[in-house]
């Protein structure tokens, strides 16, 4: 059953949306599909940089206890030689604090996309 109610007619006709672009609907539809193209990549991205995280700080750790032994055996004075191996340690700290905050950053961030 038809309505030929004249302001159901207009009303109608005025609630049809109009696309801005001719490819609008195909743009939207590609960025949606990088967008998930780009989720599947950080969660591979994450799991490789849980595993090279886990490698550098082992890594570091064994650089730092040679820096110590080849600290000790330097012939300078003693407080030198602290300052030295102080400098070291910091220095693995901040990194490890640094890659712990941009994997922590990773992760929220993959968090936030599901």
């Amino acid at each position: 059953m038809e309505h030929k109610d004249p302001q159901l007619y207009k009303l109608m006709n005025a609630s049809k949306m109009e696309m801005p672009f001719d490819d609008f609907e195909d743009k939207v539809m590609a960025q949606i599909a990088e967008l998930e193209t780009s989720r599947e990549l950080a969660l591979q991205h994450k799991k490789y940089a849980l595993i090279f995280f886990v490698l550098g700080s082992l890594f570091g750790l064994g650089l730092n206890y040679m820096l110590e032994m080849a600290i000790d055996l330097i012939a300078i004075q003693s407080g030198l030689k602290n300052v030295l191996s102080l400098c070291c340690q910091m220095l693995y700290v901040i990194l490890i604090v640094v890659f712990s905050d941009k994997l922590w950053r990773l992760r929220r961030i993959l968090k936030e996309g599901h």
